[in-house]
């Protein structure tokens, strides 16, 4: 039988305290970043390091953490793409406000939108919604109404907002 060499936390914040300030150097000129963007690179793959260490072998660290660096930084540029399309340039927004006729029009498809998008929702889901963000409910005022926890109603929200999220595909 085989007995192999895990990492304990206190070896990853040993390994992070003595390597951090090599490992930005190393990422900055790897990938040719500024420092803030750098440390928020590393940051995040120091981050799944200590979620993961306990998977980790010892001699397997420094390879793992280079690899996730790497996946790291592929997101993040991903990222920065998709923000950057999302961004419309100054001069494409429009200047002219639209007309009341115009307006109310808009929001007549706003509504329309909103109502075909929570439709798609379980009931309880499309309930839920509506009370706290049409008519306007507290969450003390939800709980009184369905006789539950403040708790519950706060997660019930939060998974009927996921779900809205999951259908515009919309990630956080």
């Amino acid at each position: 039988m085989e007995i192999r060499a895990m990492i304990d936390r206190d070896e990853v914040n040993k390994f992070i305290n003595d390597n951090y300030e090599r490992l930005l150097a190393q990422v900055i000129k790897r990938y040719r970043l500024d420092e803030d963007i750098a440390r928020e690179v590393l940051h995040e793959s120091l981050n799944k390091l200590i979620e993961h260490h306990v998977e980790l072998e010892q001699e397997g660290l420094r390879g793992w953490l280079s690899r996730v660096i790497h996946t790291t930084y592929i997101d993040w540029l991903r990222r920065e793409r998709r923000r950057q399309e999302r961004e419309v340039p100054l001069e494409e927004v429009e200047t002219e406000l639209p007309t009341e006729e115009e307006g109310i029009l808009d929001q007549i498809e706003v509504n329309s939108l909103v109502r075909s998008l929570l439709s798609l929702l379980s009931e309880e889901e499309r309930k839920l919604l509506e009370a706290r963000y049409i008519e306007g409910l507290g969450i003390s005022q939800l709980s009184q109404r369905l006789g539950i926890s403040e708790g519950t109603v706060k997660s019930r929200l939060g998974r009927a907002m996921n779900r809205l999220r999951e259908i515009l595909g919309v990630r956080r």
